[in-house]
This record gives structure tokens, sequence and C-alpha cells, in this order.
């Protein structure tokens, strides 16, 4: 978790000094990464509840434990192309995106919707690398 982290926040902070000629630090983007990712918790908390309110552990799908994506609602062994970029709209990591994007514009003046744009260019990006991978070896 903390070395994709690292790599998330060097990422984002090249984007947005490069980018954008905002002056922002690793430690500051770090700061921001780590803190826009809290909303996980508590999807791993409901994950947690779900799995011990009796939920079948034969049935139960690692991948999405919740319903907050439709890849939930989706079989697991269909198309796995649809299946990735499904779960990619998954209500905890949009609010992850949100939440680093106002973090970034907050440190870096750059406006908020220009920075919520940016953090979910890359995580499109990182999903659609993922799906390609997983439509190719499936």
């Amino acid at each position: 978790v903390l070395l994709m982290t690292a790599i998330i926040a060097a990422v984002l902070m090249a984007t947005f000094n490069f980018g954008t000629g905002a002056r922002v630090k690793y430690k500051t983007a770090y700061a921001i990464v780590m803190y826009g990712g809290l909303p996980g918790i508590i999807s791993a908390l409901l994950a947690t509840v779900s799995l011990l309110a009796g939920t079948d552990p034969e049935g139960f799908d690692v991948r999405n434990p919740i319903a907050s994506n439709p890849a939930y609602f989706m079989d697991a062994g269909g198309n796995q192309f649809a299946y990735a970029m499904a779960s990619a709209l998954d209500v905890f990591v949009l609010w992850n995106i949100v939440l680093m994007g106002i973090g970034f514009a907050c440190n870096s003046k750059v406006k908020r919707s220009t920075a919520i744009l940016i953090v979910a260019a890359w995580y499109l990006v990182y999903k659609l690398g993922g799906a390609g991978l997983a439509a190719l070896f499936s």
C-alpha cells in the first residue's frame, strides 16, 4: 500500500508540477494521496461487516465485496474487460478521486475541476491498462 501510494504521489506531483506549472512538494502530494484514500477504510469495514453478517463464503468475491459498483451485479467469469471497467465506477474510488483533486487544487492553486480531471484521467489510464491486461489474459 505504501509503495503504491508513493508511486501515485510521484506521478501526480510530476503531472501537477510539469503539466500545470504548479509547485507541489512530494511530501504534500504523498499526504494528499494518503488522506484521499481514507474512504477505502469505510469500504473495507463494510466488506468486513458483509462477510461477518452471514454472507456465503463460497460466493464472496474479494474483488467486489460490496455493491458499490456495477461490476458487483455482473458475472465475474464473463467479459473481463467490461467487468474491469464496470468495477472502475466504484463509489468509494470516485470519492477518493474527488478528495485528491480537491487536495491538489488547494495546494497548487489550480482550479478544482482541473485538478479532479487530472486525477481522474490518471485513474482512467490505470484502469484501461488493467482492463486491457485482464482481457488479454482471460
